[in-house]
């Protein structure tokens, strides 16, 4: 036994060390099979009677919507319209490795987007009555000059949004119970808001409003630090 450990030790190092890395890697690559009973479905829901969260785990979309009491979406996170730029260079947030995680108990989801030498963590709670919170968190690798973040928030359809310097309001005529309702969404580190164009309106069209994006800007990251780049709050008032 002895000799064969001695002739076979540094071989079974190196398939040690080999498996380590294949399971960190699958870790992150293939994160749908991430186990666990709440991640078992294509969606994850959180609810309450005022307020819910509803995860879309396949597709670019619902990533996650914010439901109302009924379950009925009233604003949604899409990765598809939403962007990363780094130091001018492009893309959406859904094109890459994903992972996800929940705590049912807590009312919590975290959704984990891998890209080339860069990751963002979106961290999703339940807060207060009608209340839920959605932060962005940044790291990186690589050295970047400046990282430009653009959140998509969208409903079909808004009827009337008003910007303003930490967010915006959205009213909707089309409520359960056909009463307007308004959803506000405000940002809670406004310092960190792109200077030119914080709020934007993405798509609009004679019915109304569907897309609006908020900008965020970091210069000069930290490299391997993971840094807080967008949080945002959304209140629901029906």
């Amino acid at each position: 036994m002895k000799q064969f450990l001695d002739r076979y030790a540094a071989i079974i190092v190196l398939l040690a060390a080999f498996a380590f890395l294949v399971f960190g890697y699958l870790r992150v690559a293939s994160a749908v099979r991430i186990p666990g009973p709440a991640l078992a479905g294509e969606v994850v829901t959180l609810q309450r009677p005022d307020l819910g969260i509803r995860f879309e785990r396949d597709g670019g979309a619902g990533r996650p919507y914010i439901t109302d009491g009924t379950g009925n979406p009233i604003l949604e996170y899409t990765d598809w319209a939403s962007s990363l730029h780094l130091d001018g260079s492009v893309s959406d947030l859904w094109a890459h490795f994903h992972g996800y995680a929940v705590d049912k108990e807590k009312g919590q989801l975290a959704h984990t987007i891998k890209g080339d030498q860069w990751q963002i963590q979106k961290l999703v709670a339940l807060e207060g009555v009608g209340q839920a919170k959605v932060e962005f968190y940044f790291s990186t690798s690589a050295r970047f000059e400046e990282v430009r973040l653009t959140v998509a928030h969208y409903h079909w359809y808004w009827s009337r949004v008003e910007p303003k310097a930490d967010g915006f309001t959205a009213s909707t005529e089309n409520s359960p119970g056909g009463q307007p309702a308004q959803t506000r969404l405000d940002v809670l580190n406004p310092s960190a808001l792109a200077k030119d164009g914080p709020v934007k309106v993405l798509l609009q069209d004679e019915h109304g409003i569907a897309n609006v994006g908020t900008v965020y800007v970091l210069r000069n990251p930290e490299v391997n630090r993971l840094i807080l780049l967008a949080a945002e709050r959304v209140t629901y008032k029906p």
